[in-house]
């Protein structure tokens, strides 16, 4: 069934999620008296309060939210290609950048036990040894 109105797909919107009308006020980033407006049916939003909602929300057809036209949500297959093109991290990428953190971390273990062999080595200078010559003075 089409929506024609923008106060009736307001409505299917409030129900579908379930949230007071406040909440759905907050989601189109507008104040309550103004969607009581859309509500009545005495004004429509802008095209940017609507792009605002269907950004924040790309399960919800935006064509439909504008003219009511097709369905009130996205398909599957349009939502996970949208969700494959917006890729959050490089996977190549993350896999460089740990294999140069795993190769510092490396150097850094080496490091530490290059320090710890050098501290169990006995020092000559730190101790003074005894020689017959200095036992012959007392």
């Amino acid at each position: 069934m089409k929506l024609s109105k923008f106060s009736e797909r307001l409505v299917a919107l409030q129900q579908f999620y379930k949230i007071k009308w406040e909440d759905l006020a907050k989601d189109f980033d507008t104040s309550g008296s103004t969607l009581s407006s859309w509500r009545s049916g005495r004004t429509n939003p802008t095209f940017g309060l609507v792009s605002f909602f269907a950004k924040k929300h790309p399960e919800i057809n935006a064509k439909w939210l504008l003219t009511g036209d097709g369905e009130m949500l996205e398909t599957s297959q349009e939502i996970i290609k949208e969700l494959n093109e917006t890729k959050l991290i490089d996977e190549t990428e993350l896999k460089k950048e740990i294999q140069k953190i795993w190769g510092k971390l490396q150097q850094i273990e080496n490091q530490l036990e290059s320090i710890k062999e050098r501290q169990e080595e006995p020092s000559t200078t730190d101790s003074p040894t005894l020689s017959r010559s200095n036992t012959n003075k007392f």
